[in-house]
């Protein structure tokens, strides 16, 4: 999965950086993330309980399952052209689901679609994706849109001094993407 291959080593791996909210973090899961699935698929060592200990143990297969039902599939993103849902799988895995939604709708906002900035993907936000990637040129543009709003997102998040630090990368990660559905 295209998706999956840009997405996966960009999220790294074992990580407790004290200055991320996510806690330890492993293939880009966190412990926070992984402990709001509940016991029953975030404890996955098997062991009674979901912790810091489930994120060290993580697989890379064990994090593409996740990432491949949670942020693919959930969101429907198998239905999108395949440039617009790399964009937002991405997305979704770096900036939350609710986040990238709010982010494409602010793209499709920008391009004259008619759309609720309001981080639901609904069938008015499906509809304009669609529309607009019918016209010549309509999906990398849209892609484009996509990956320049989250470099803005992450330029207000650098805001703060814990996490200036970040800008660079994600900044990087952004236009990497552009570059590889633009």
């Amino acid at each position: 999965m295209r998706a999956m291959e840009f997405t996966l080593p960009r999220e790294g791996g074992l990580s407790d950086d004290a200055d991320d909210p996510g806690g330890v973090t492993n293939h880009g899961i966190s412990l926070r993330w992984l402990r709001s699935l509940g016991q029953l698929e975030g404890d996955v060592d098997g062991d009674g309980d979901v912790d810091a200990d489930d994120i060290r143990g993580l697989t890379p297969e064990q994090a593409t399952a996740l990432y491949h039902r949670h942020f693919w599939l959930r969101p429907g993103l198998q239905s999108l052209p395949q440039g617009i849902a790399i964009c937002q799988f991405d997305a979704g895995v770096n900036c939350g689901l609710t986040r990238a939604v709010r982010i494409l709708q602010e793209a499709l906002c920008g391009m004259g679609q008619s759309v609720a900035v309001d981080g639901i993907f609904g069938g008015k936000t499906f509809s304009a994706v669609m529309s607009l990637c019918r016209l010549p040129y309509g999906e990398p543009r849209l892609a484009t849109a996509m990956c320049l709003g989250r470099i803005r997102f992450y330029v207000d998040l650098a805001a703060s001094p814990k996490r200036a630090k970040y800008l660079r990368g994600w900044v990087s990660r952004a236009t990497d993407l552009a570059s590889l559905v633009g």
